[in-house]
């Protein structure tokens, strides 16, 4: 055999192996990125129902803060707690960081409230609530913007006389 047909065949042999590590590496890449796709979906998923819940829960909290006592609120608050804390890595973290602020603020009225606290005024419960209703509002306009989503501005409702 000479040198040239050895070098042929080594070539050859080079040449069917690139090709198949070369696929074996593009099957791998493309298994990685196949699972990588569909880890973002199923994370996705979770996010818009995690959102979904979310918001309804803060609905529920803000109705309760305008309508409802205290105990009620802390009770719809501390129902929920343990989802919150269950899904935070699923909520954005302005969220959690305001509902734990919201948590804990509704948890001090409702302690003021019980002990009939005279250290602090029906003024300064009143401005306590108010900034926990904006608090709430806060919270919900979040969830709308990780959703992408504008908040619903109900037009003013007015009677027309005729």
């Amino acid at each position: 055999m000479t040198p040239e047909a050895a070098y042929m065949i080594l070539g050859a042999a080079l040449s069917i192996a690139g090709g198949v590590i070369g696929s074996v590496v593009m099957a791998w890449v493309n298994s990685l990125w196949t699972r990588y796709n569909r880890m973002q979906d199923i994370i996705a998923q979770k996010k818009i129902e995690n959102n979904q819940l979310a918001f309804s829960h803060m609905k529920t909290v803000e109705g309760l803060l305008v309508q409802g006592t205290i105990d009620q609120v802390n009770s719809e608050i501390e129902k929920h707690s343990d989802w919150y804390f269950s899904n935070a890595i699923f909520l954005p973290t302005k969220f959690c960081e305001k509902w734990l602020t919201l948590r804990s603020g509704v948890y001090l009225v409702s302690i003021h409230e019980k002990e009939g606290d005279r250290t602090i005024t029906p003024e300064q419960l009143t401005d306590e609530y108010q900034r926990l209703s904006v608090l709430a509002k806060e919270l919900l306009i979040i969830i709308y913007k990780d959703m992408h989503i504008n908040p619903v501005k109900p037009k003013p409702f007015r009677i027309v006389k005729s």
